[in-house]
């Protein structure tokens, strides 16, 4: 009978993605996968195996992980004396900052509540980009020192209305994770800071269960934690065959659509006229819509309007209707399975053929492709 390698899943922080990643693996090899962290946060005792992936940041379990004397895969950056697979937090700041200039936006802010290594990477990638597109990004500290801290939820809530009711509106917030988007998006509600018009708010890591169900639903990078978990257990597989521990990290970047929900759903503008037209259209995209009918919405000409919505957003009126259409388009394709044409349809396409050469024109595939790509 073939041996099967015994693997401890050691994760001090859960995750089902993680997890999911690093079982999808598992089972490719045959490992016995021991998951019993995943419930306990304790080492199980007597367990005897072939190699440890870990997630933990205490010094006592890094001990009794050392001591085992077996390959070890470190998730969390904490202990360099181990191979380490981490995410590309640099690229996720930078997808973050690309994503706010796309929606328009000029006045940037980060806030750092925890002063950790994930948040300075994150934040770095997020100043670098907006400097390179010719921004600044205004940098605020809770607490200056460089250094992990307990959160107090009401002095940081406090701490996050006093920066945001004095920033220049429309502002664009960034944070480290979801966990802290949430502390601040919810007391901007309670604050009466409206979301996401005054201030648009983008966590990272799309936790459904935090973003999902919100007074204000919240806006994410996802950093793709299941192909973090795949890859960490890729790489121990090569480290209990003999591999050689890597010098450097290998890190494993998070997937380029944002996921967009109410916190950031709106393109930044200032005119109060753009501003009632854009709010009109992309409540009412699913309705059959015309610029002559937009242009009624507000009492200035049609010109200056047309003209206005042009300057201010980006695109004349027709383009960015077809864009919201598409847009929404694609995420229903990506999460539903219902057939193209009543995708369209509901998405205010009363041609599917007008439809089909719109979502090429733009994606580069069609859209049974993109379905296609997206669910696989």
């Amino acid at each position: 009978m073939k041996y099967r390698r015994r693997v401890l899943m050691a994760l001090d922080w859960y995750d089902d993605a993680i997890h999911t990643g690093i079982a999808e693996f598992a089972r490719t090899e045959g490992w016995i996968l021991n998951t019993h962290m995943s419930r306990t946060r304790q080492f199980p005792k007597g367990w005897v195996g072939d190699g440890v992936i870990a997630l933990v940041d205490y010094a006592s379990a890094a001990r009794h992980i050392r001591s085992l004397n077996i390959p070890v895969v470190d998730m969390g950056g904490h202990f360099t004396e181990f191979t380490q697979v981490l995410s590309d937090n640099y690229q996720i700041g930078s997808l973050a900052a690309e994503y706010l200039l796309e929606k328009r936006h000029k006045n940037f802010y980060f806030l750092h509540v925890q002063s950790s290594r994930l948040e300075q990477e994150i934040s770095t990638g997020f100043n670098t980009t907006l400097k390179g597109a010719g921004f600044s990004c205004q940098m605020n500290y809770w607490k200056q020192t460089r250094e992990q801290h307990m959160i107090d939820y009401q002095e940081v809530q406090k701490w996050a209305v006093s920066v945001l009711q004095k920033a220049a509106k429309p502002a664009a917030v960034m944070c480290q994770n979801d966990d802290t988007a949430v502390i601040i998006l919810n007391a901007c509600v309670d604050a009466g800071i409206r979301i996401p018009e005054e201030v648009a708010i983008l966590g990272a890591g799309n936790h459904k269960l935090f973003c999902e169900f919100q007074t204000k639903t919240l806006s994410s990078v996802d950093p793709d934690l299941r192909l973090l978990g795949y890859e960490s257990a890729k790489e121990l597989s090569r480290l209990m065959s003999g591999g050689v521990a890597r010098r450097s990290v290998l890190r494993v970047p998070p997937k380029k659509e944002i996921v967009t929900r109410e916190s950031t759903d709106f393109l930044a503008v200032s005119n109060p006229y753009v501003l009632l037209v854009l709010r009109y259209l992309w409540d009412h995209f699913r309705e059959p819509l015309s610029v002559e009918k937009l242009a009624k919405l507000v009492p200035i000409s049609r010109s200056a309007i047309y003209a206005l919505f042009t300057q201010e957003v980006g695109l004349p009126m027709a383009k960015e209707l077809m864009r919201v259409r598409l847009e929404e388009v694609k995420r229903l394709l990506r999460t539903t399975h219902q057939p193209i044409g009543k995708v369209a349809r509901c998405c205010g396409f009363s041609s599917l053929i007008t439809f089909s050469r719109a979502f090429t024109q733009r994606t580069g595939v069609t859209a049974r492709d993109y379905r296609k790509k997206m669910c696989s």
